[in-house]
């Protein structure tokens, strides 16, 4: 299984998972009016021993292996990446 989006609070520009490097990217465009957290799921097959979220300078929570960006950083795109530890 590979991590995928379940919900982007904006306008999805591209992703993508590397099987090889297990590197997950997510980009989009944040719009202001959708409240509800961007929402991905980063399965532990994928990451089984755990993974490093990087997403400059948002906000974000973990539970289980479900990623949400609570809040975007700054700026008109916001990219995502995970990687594995």
């Amino acid at each position: 299984m590979r991590p995928v989006p379940r919900r982007v609070a904006g306008d999805a520009v591209t992703y993508a998972f590397d099987a090889k490097t297990r590197v997950f990217s997510l980009s989009y465009a944040p719009v202001a009016a959708v409240t509800a957290p961007t929402e991905f799921v980063a399965p532990k097959r994928a990451y089984p021993s755990g993974f490093d979220v990087e997403c400059g300078g948002c906000a974000f929570e973990v539970n289980g292996d479900v990623v949400r960006v609570t809040k975007p950083g700054a700026g008109d795109r916001v990219t995502v990446t995970v990687t594995p530890r």
